[in-house]
């Protein structure tokens, strides 16, 4: 992984959720033992199954016990949701900590009942085209300078990338470019994930459509190699897990 590379961690210059216009989202908190606890995005796809980023559920030297994590859902308010424990985490065999290719993982619990705080999103099924217009969801610090962590849910609006320019730009040059989707922040006047928001989702809302599950958070880099803590930058790129990309992976996990 190259120095100006970062996992996603905080949606930079967005607005806060107060309804439940995004039940199907839910907070991964992971328990990292004497490295304290850590927390992702997750993803409902139908009662029983969630979808986050392999990052968020492994290191680079071990998968993290599915006894270690916690899901919370019903809430964009982290105090109001509900816990559920895991049944079982699915991380794609194919994972790379050192690559980042194929970040995601499929995550089982007990079924839920749905309801107006709680319901699934459908995964998108169509392309996404260049200058999409796309909204990231994720809770976490809500700036470069604040070390507090948001106790509600964030939403942002940004904008998808040319392919061919998200391919060149993306850190690791062996990684799959048809497996991503990319942001550009100049697109989208500085907005951006960062992170903490990583394993969220990236979802379209697309009239009759409704909300589609499109890509899950999964790092982002600055071109110029500003470091790996800034967010946010006119010159930073957002890349995405593309979901469609993982469809066998994701039914062969249910």
């Amino acid at each position: 992984m190259e120095e100006n590379t970062r996992f996603g961690k905080r949606i930079i210059g967005g607005q806060s959720v107060t309804d439940d216009s995004y039940g199907f989202m839910g907070i991964l908190k992971i328990n990292k033992l004497s490295d304290g606890w850590f927390l992702c995005g997750a993803t409902l796809i139908n009662n029983s199954t969630l979808i986050t980023a392999a990052h968020c559920v492994s290191t680079p030297k071990y998968n993290i016990p599915t006894k270690q994590l916690i899901i919370g859902l019903g809430s964009p308010n982290i105090a109001k949701q509900i816990e559920v424990k895991p049944l079982k985490v699915t991380i794609h065999p194919q994972w790379s900590f050192s690559t980042l290719e194929n970040d995601i993982a499929v995550i089982k619990i007990p079924p839920i009942k749905i309801s107006k705080k709680i319901w699934p999103i459908n995964l998108a099924t169509y392309g996404i085209a260049q200058d999409t217009n796309v909204v990231a969801l994720g809770w976490g610090k809500l700036s470069n300078n604040d070390d507090n962590l948001s106790e509600n849910l964030q939403k942002v609006g940004l904008v998808t990338g040319n392919p061919e320019l998200c391919s060149a730009l993306k850190p690791n040059k062996k990684r799959n470019s048809k497996s991503l989707l990319c942001t550009i922040n100049s697109k989208s006047l500085r907005k951006d994930t960062c992170l903490g928001d990583s394993g969220g989702p990236l979802i379209t809302d697309n009239g009759n459509l409704g909300k589609q599950f499109i890509g899950i958070t999964s790092f982002g880099t600055n071109s110029t190699g500003f470091g790996n803590n800034e967010c946010g930058l006119k010159s930073g790129y957002g890349f995405y897990t593309k979901v469609s990309y993982y469809f066998d992976f994701i039914y062969n996990s249910l």
